[in-house]
């Protein structure tokens, strides 16, 4: 299978896994989640509650960035 397919087939259920709320963990590398941001107020306008998917590396990785 060609690594774009297999990309695309976790990019595909990694977005559902996260429109469900559900956690993914890859071991050693990352974990993404979705989490709630509150109103809150900006310099000339209000800015609205919102739903934010985040990237949270790895120790491994980080490690590895870190040289």
């Amino acid at each position: 299978m060609p690594v774009r397919a297999v990309l695309n087939a976790f990019m595909y259920s990694a977005q559902e896994a996260l429109a469900k709320r559900d956690k993914i963990s890859l071991v050693v590398f990352e974990t993404f989640e979705v989490r709630e941001r509150a109103a809150r107020e900006g310099k000339t306008l209000k800015i609205a509650a919102s739903k934010v998917s985040v990237f949270k590396p790895g120790k491994a990785l980080i490690d590895k960035v870190n040289g």
